[in-house]
Order: structure tokens, then C-alpha cells, then sequence
């Protein structure tokens, strides 16, 4: 009985101390840029540049006869370009590509799914969460649609 109570005090302090998002997710998340041409650059207000990375996913050839699989090999999503930022704040970007410059601001938005586990692990992993917000994600920006 004396070693389940003591179980039982290791999880409720491990979940009490660390959020789900942070555990799972991490400080950063990556805000998707769609339809972005391969000469994108990416800047904060303040004249920071931000990394811009391609997205790749994995992709499979089968083959048709015997349906199996053959390969396994690494794509590029053409058009579709990550920027990794902490999800806590807001930013004003400073997006430049084919000679033109546009600003955007960005609001990090409540990740509901975070939210609705951090309640079902007893409610305190909200706490860290809310400080850290690390729950937060972003929504896609569409380049073509950027004034």
C-alpha cells in the first residue's frame, strides 16, 4: 500500500511540475508559410533573420504488382517553407521575396487539444503551460494572399 501511495505522489508531482505541451512539444513552434517561392526571407521588426526551412516528408514507392514496399525516400513539398519561433509571443514579421516586402503580424492562438490534456492530467499541468505558453500554435500564412 506504502509503495502505490509513493507511485501515486511521483506522478501527481511530475504532472504538477511540467506541462503537457512542454513536455510533448517544446518551447518552439513552426509557423507554415504556403504558395512561398524558394527565395523567401523571413525577419522580425527588428531587423532579425529567421531561419526558413523547406518542409520534407517522407514518401514511399510500392510496387503495383505484388503491392509492397520498395523505397522509402525523402520529398520536398514545393511552396511550403517553416519558420521555427517561440510560440509565447507575438511578432510582427517582415516577409521579402521577388523584390516586394510585406509585414505581417502574428497572435500565437490557444492550442485547445494541450488545453483539454492538461485538464484530464488532473488540471495542474495548465499552470506551466499558461506561463510558458507552449500550448500556443500559429495559424498558416498564405504568401499569395499577403498585401
Amino acid at each position: 500500500m506504502k509503495r502505490s501511495f509513493n507511485y501515486l505522489i511521483l506522478v501527481i508531482s511530475i504532472t504538477a511540475f511540467n506541462g503537457c505541451a512542454t513536455i510533448f512539444k517544446g518551447y518552439e513552434e513552426d509557423l507554415v508559410i504556403t504558395n512561398a517561392p524558394d527565395s523567401i526571407q523571413v525577419m522580425t521588426m527588428e531587423g532579425v533573420n529567421l531561419s526558413v526551412s523547406t518542409k520534407t516528408v517522407k514518401a514511399q514507392k510500392f510496387n503495383q504488382t505484388t503491392y509492397s514496399k520498395i523505397e522509402t525516400f525523402d520529398k520536398e513539398l514545393k511552396g511550403i517553407k517553416l519558420v521555427r519561433l517561440p510560440s509565447k509571443k507575438n511578432y510582427v514579421l517582415v516577409i521579402s521575396a521577388n523584390g516586394q516586402e510585406r509585414k505581417i503580424q502574428i497572435t500565437p492562438k490557444l492550442g485547445l487539444g494541450w488545453f483539454l490534456l492538461d485538464v484530464v492530467c488532473l488540471g495542474l499541468p495548465v499552470i506551466p503551460d499558461m506561463i510558458t505558453g507552449n500550448w500556443n500554435y500559429y495559424d498558416p500564412i498564405n504568401f499569395s494572399e499577403l498585401k
